[in-house]
């Protein structure tokens, strides 16, 4: 039996910007929910500044919107009120301890879910594979620093580009302890 790759489709999370728009594997999260209220914390970590309340824990917020606004300077017509639930098992094994770490420094924090602030404009979409174009070798490694490991192009003058939540992640906490 022949396997034609052409036909295998996954489930990304596509994230619209006026501009651009970003996809993400949808095994990288356990879920979504609305926010309702937002709290401010202080915090030395750059946009993990906010809590949340999600059946009855204190949820630590990563404001991914805010992450990929500053870093791809691409715009959002509307505010966000979505959240990716993230549970430190959705990690790779390598990256799993520091999102533990991170979790466990303070005490009311959950330890079942880091949450991920996302536009309002956010759909699952399935994506076939041949669709996505890698990086390019000589850009690979510049590229994936941002958590950028390929793009598609699916209308004129629209680009899509993946990318991976757990390296974002991982660099912010990196930038930290430097």
């Amino acid at each position: 039996m022949e396997y034609e790759l052409t036909a295998y489709q996954q489930d990304f999370l596509l994230l619209n910007y006026e501009k651009m728009d970003f996809f993400i594997n949808r095994a990288q999260f356990s879920g979504s929910t609305s926010i309702d209220n937002i709290i401010q914390v202080k915090s030395s970590l750059s946009y993990f500044h906010n809590v949340f309340t999600y059946n009855d824990n204190k949820v630590l917020l990563f404001d991914c919107n805010t992450f990929l606004k500053d870093t791809f300077q691409c715009e959002q017509s509307t505010p966000s009120r979505l959240c990716l639930l993230m549970r430190p098992e959705d990690f790779s094994s390598k990256g799993r301890p520091a999102i533990e770490t991170l979790l466990n420094k303070n005490s009311s924090l959950s330890k079942e879910f880091l949450g991920l602030i996302i536009p309002a404009q956010a759909k699952i979409r399935k994506i076939g594979i041949n669709e996505i174009y890698l990086s390019p070798g000589s850009l690979k490694k510049t590229l994936s620093f941002y958590g950028i490991y390929g793009c598609r192009f699916p209308q004129e003058n629209r680009i899509q580009y993946f990318i991976d939540l757990e390296t974002n992640i991982l660099n912010i906490l990196r930038k930290k302890n430097k």
